[in-house]
């Protein structure tokens, strides 16, 4: 995985050599609360399970030609889930995501473009217990590594400031490794597929130099 980056990486680096560049970012966010209820005896009781989600993504990126361009896309992302009143899980990772941009269609200042890149990412989802006021955390380690093509909309303001949006994971291969607390056991998730959950919306804002 690592060599694919480095390739794609030192590949952009040769193209871009005359282009214009572009530097922005993107940022999503999402909450969520599930609520269930439960009737026993002729009385209800309700848990709510609540999750949050943040991600961040500094970008740098490069036009080849009116309708190319490549970049790479350096994310934060972290998560706190608390499906009962005792537990909670936490995650963070880091990525990084070089990706060629086609732009299919343009209408003025609206067009539509398509995202080739693969995306690596590393980092640790932390499970926390409460149970009789003691608190006890494990760590797992999760990696995983992706090649898609993800949708998008771009909107031109003016010469400098473009707003972008892409929607979900796009169609592509996807696989996760995580690594419970204790190294013992290790899982392998891989599928490949169709996300374009509007869950996964992210905007963002390139200035154009």
């Amino acid at each position: 995985m690592k060599k694919i980056v480095m390739t794609m990486v030192a590949a952009c680096a040769a193209l871009t050599m005359n282009a214009q560049m572009y530097v922005g970012g993107s940022l999503n966010f999402n909450s969520s609360k599930t609520t269930t209820e439960t009737t026993a005896a002729g009385v209800t009781t309700s848990a709510d399970n609540k999750t949050t989600s943040f991600g961040i993504a500094p970008e740098v990126g490069f036009k080849l030609a009116d309708n190319m361009a490549v970049g790479v896309a350096v994310g934060f992302n972290m998560s706190n889930n608390e499906p009962s009143a005792t537990r909670t899980i936490k995650g963070t990772n880091f990525s990084v995501a070089p990706y060629f941009r086609y732009t299919a269609l343009s209408w003025g200042n609206l067009s539509l473009f398509a995202d080739a890149k693969v995306t690596v990412s590393t980092g640790k989802t932390t499970n926390e217990v409460t149970t009789g006021g003691v608190k006890v955390s494990a760590d797992d380690k999760v990696n995983s590594f992706s090649v898609a093509v993800v949708p998008g909309i771009s909107y031109q303001l003016n010469d400098q400031i473009n707003f972008v949006a892409t929607l979900g994971n796009g169609l592509g291969y996807f696989q996760t490794k995580s690594e419970p607390a204790g190294g013992v056991t290790t899982t392998t998730d891989k599928n490949f597929g169709l996300d374009l959950s509007t869950l996964g919306l992210s905007f963002g804002m390139y200035y154009n130099f």
